[in-house]
């Protein structure tokens, strides 16, 4: 049986953040496998392995992300050396850093 923690009134207590209501209204209208809102997310995997197909889906498929979101940072050195990134490169709100 665990034993009971008397609370020490001379502590400060930490209080939890608010959900922002934009968040919650937006992490609620996603389907349950999708990363909520706001999130950093970062896919590591050999070359040809789906990396971009994947990144392609969350933020141009209506199924995932497209239209949620009002700004996206997609971080890729060789972004513009893959044919099938020249879709995240044409679409609105898509900021890609490749430096």
């Amino acid at each position: 049986m665990p034993k009971k923690v008397k609370k020490d009134p001379t502590l400060p207590v930490v209080l939890p953040i608010i959900e922002d209501e934009a968040d919650k209204e937006l992490n609620d209208s996603l389907h349950p496998n999708l990363p909520k809102a706001p999130s950093v997310i970062c896919i590591y995997a050999s070359f040809r392995s789906g990396k971009t197909v994947l990144v392609n889906n969350f933020i141009l498929n209506p199924n995932f992300l497209r239209g949620k979101l009002d700004q996206i940072y997609y971080y890729s050195p060789t972004i513009r050396n893959d044919p099938s990134g020249k879709y995240l490169a044409d679409e609105e709100g898509v900021q890609i850093i490749d430096e």
